[in-house]
């Protein structure tokens, strides 16, 4: 298992950081266009590993309809051919919620600590990627690393991978994700010590996130937060 904390994996001194990932193309800085967000991000009561869990927005509104946040999260999941401007849309929205994570008026509330403090950024590995089988074509990981830009962490891209041919857990029953999920994630990586964010696109069950976490804690992690562009309507505690 490799070291990541001494910055050895990359000559800047962030793991697996974007600006030396090959074909790394720094984005326009007038690319200021973000979705239309609230700017309050929602709190997830988390009864698992995880230390706090937050999503960017609901995916529905009470009336149905896909929220921006939604609608932008279905496109850069499921447009065919894939379309990467909605996922780099909900790229810039998480940079501007760390940025109002450091106005003065937020720093008194206690509950948003985990999203201010962590030494690395882990994204949700896929089943399956998209396009020639590279993981920054997929969500969390485009999300992953506008937060780690954002915030100077380490993105630590490859630290958590999963069978390729693991059963995707979409279609599953609430209750069997959690034993599908069991044991599918590797870390390759030491984590000791570390406080990691975890991202990902959409927390349903919170099986996902949930698993990542056990995985994290068990190998000494010290804190593990959960991150997702949205969540789906059911209110329930993961």
């Amino acid at each position: 298992m490799k070291d990541w904390s001494s910055g050895e994996l990359c000559e800047c001194g962030i793991t697996f950081c974007a600006i030396h990932r090959p074909g790394f193309r720094p984005r326009d800085p007038r690319e200021t266009s973000v979705a239309e967000w609230s700017g309050n991000p929602l709190y997830i009561r988390s009864g698992s590993e995880l230390d706090n869990c937050w999503a960017l927005d609901w995916y529905s509104s009470p009336d149905g309809s896909n929220t921006t946040v939604g609608r932008l999260v279905h496109n850069a999941k499921y447009e065919e051919p894939p379309d990467p401007d909605p996922a780099h849309e909900l790229g810039r929205t998480m940079r501007q919620l760390f940025r109002t994570l450091s106005h003065p008026s937020q720093r008194a509330v206690s509950r948003l600590d985990g999203l201010r403090r962590f030494d690395g950024v882990i994204p949700i590995p896929s089943p399956r990627q998209r396009l020639f089988d590279d993981p920054l074509t997929e969500l969390p990981a485009i999300l992953a690393e506008d937060i780690a830009l954002e915030t100077g962490c380490s993105f630590l891209l490859a630290a958590l991978t999963t069978e390729s041919r693991r059963t995707p857990i979409k279609n599953l029953p609430w209750e069997a994700r959690a034993g599908v999920l069991r044991d599918a994630y590797r870390l390759t990586l030491e984590v000791a010590g570390a406080r990691i964010l975890v991202v990902d696109d959409v927390i349903e069950s919170g099986s996902t996130l949930s698993e990542a976490a056990r995985v994290l804690k068990r190998a000494g992690a010290s804190e593990v937060t959960g991150l997702a562009a949205a969540r789906t309507g059911r209110r329930r505690k993961i």
